[in-house]
C-alpha cells in the first residue's frame, strides 16, 4: 500500500528493509546475529547508521540525478 500512496504521490521509497536485507546477504555469509549493522540485532551500531544516513542520502539526491 505504501508503495502505491508513492507512486501516485510522485514520492520516492527508501526501502530500509530491502537495504538492510541485501547488504547483510551480501557481507555477512556466515549469519552473524549481530555486529554487521547492529551492536545487539535490534540496535544500530557505528556502520549501521552510516548504512541508514547513506541509503536515506541516496534516496535524497536520486531525483537531482535523474
Amino acid at each position: 500500500a505504501g508503495r502505491r500512496v508513492a507512486r501516485r504521490m510522485n514520492l520516492d521509497v527508501c526501502d530500509l528493509r530491502q537495504a538492510f536485507t541485501a547488504h547483510l546477504k551480501q557481507r555477512n555469509t556466515a549469519d552473524a546475529e549481530k555486529g554487521i549493522l547492529t551492536t545487539d540485532g535490534v540496535h544500530l551500531n557505528a556502520a549501521g547508521n552510516r548504512f541508514v544516513a547513506d541509503q536515506i542520502f541516496q534516496t535524497l539526491t536520486s531525483r537531482a540525478r535523474k
